[in-house]
């Protein structure tokens, strides 16, 4: 009778080694499927090529265009004057040639327009004092109901920048808003921002203030779209906002 039940206890055993082989496969396929979706979810989230790493920006003031300064050259009087940064952010002086001036400080403005005029005055010892400042504006772009560039009231943060241009649309992917700044050295810097989380917890955002020319970015699938998005930065954005971010050579005259 054992002899019988063993004989007849094969036949399962082999279908359930069967199964558990195409279990198997089907699992490692599964794996695999898991694995290349979070590839592609890694992709698409990943920092895009072309920012550099987000560091805090010095609190000295950067000049953007429509600030209007006094300039005083010491060592020649009669070219001191009031002047307006251009709208492409240069300043321009008698026996200079222009000087970019957005997005520098006082100081890297002063030792710029000294270099221009050094090439036809001996030693001129320059001084630039801010007299008036150009609004205050952030672009707000991507998945909102109206994108565009928005004067700011007062501190904001990404999301109360996002309620001025009128909300997220129902496709937005609001745990990836990109926040982009101009960094250091001119070229864009961005931090990703979770949004949903952020409504739970409104004290996360409370380190994270909008300032002039920053750029929040809402994107529909992932952050590759923001690559996308600055490629076209000199066309996408007023010509203000574009001179704050360097392309190639931020100090070039």
């Amino acid at each position: 009778m054992t002899r019988t039940l063993y004989k007849s206890a094969a036949p399962f055993a082999l279908i359930a080694g069967l199964a558990l082989t195409v279990s198997a496969c089907q699992t490692t396929a599964s794996d695999q499927d898991m694995s290349a979706g979070a590839q592609a979810q890694d992709a698409a989230f990943a920092m895009p090529a072309g920012f550099s790493p987000w560091a805090p920006v010095t609190d000295d003031y950067r000049l953007f265009a429509g600030d209007e300064v006094d300039i005083v050259v010491y060592t020649a009087p009669e070219l001191s004057r009031t002047l307006t940064v251009a709208p492409d952010g240069r300043l321009i002086m008698p026996y200079a040639d222009p000087v970019m001036a957005s997005g520098r400080t006082i100081k890297e403005a002063e030792a710029a327009l000294s270099a221009a005029l050094a090439k036809t005055l001996k030693n001129p010892d320059v001084r630039i004092t801010p007299n008036t400042f150009s609004s205050q504006q952030v672009f707000v772009g991507g998945e909102v109901q109206s994108a565009g560039v928005y004067d700011i009231p007062g501190p904001i943060d990404p999301l109360q920048a996002i309620i001025l241009a009128g909300g997220a649309t129902i496709g937005a992917k609001t745990s990836n808003i990109a926040l982009i700044r101009s960094g250091p050295d001119g070229r864009p810097m961005m931090k990703t921002i979770n949004i949903n989380t952020a409504r739970k917890n409104p004290e996360m955002l409370k380190d994270i203030q909008i300032q002039r020319f920053d750029i929040v970015y809402v994107p529909r699938n992932g952050l590759a779209e923001v690559a996308a998005f600055m490629t076209n930065l000199r066309n996408a954005l007023p010509v203000n906002f574009a001179v704050s971010y360097a392309i190639n050579d931020p100090y070039s005259n």
